[in-house]
């Protein structure tokens, strides 16, 4: 489904401000998130937490996915922050695209 993820591997995409955020519009709402770290994983990687036991234990995990990252976005995440997380099979299948993003603007409608 998240095939065109792919695309967001390539340096002259990322690199670009304007792809560096998501526009997502739902029913009930519109909201818009920044990217703060792409990276590929082999496809034996299991999946990411969606729930920490702590602030530290939240940031710790920011801190690694960032440190994944193929680029630094250089965005700053805070325990309050909503993430949200896409990935989809890269292009043999032998490995996974994963993005993270924060959630910057919402609006209900």
């Amino acid at each position: 489904m998240f095939s065109s993820l792919n695309t967001t591997l390539e340096e002259s995409w990322y690199k670009q401000l304007e792809n560096q955020f998501i526009n997502l519009d739902t029913l009930s709402k519109t909201t818009i998130w920044q990217i703060f770290s792409i990276y590929q994983v082999n496809t034996k990687y299991v999946s990411n937490p969606i729930t920490f036991s702590s602030d530290i234990e939240f940031l710790s995990f920011v801190n690694d996915i960032k440190q994944s990252s193929i680029y630094d976005f250089h965005v700053s995440l805070n325990p309050l922050d909503k993430l949200l997380t896409l990935y989809t099979c890269g292009n043999n299948t032998s490995y996974r695209v994963i993005l993270h993003a924060k959630l910057i603007y919402e609006k209900l409608h």
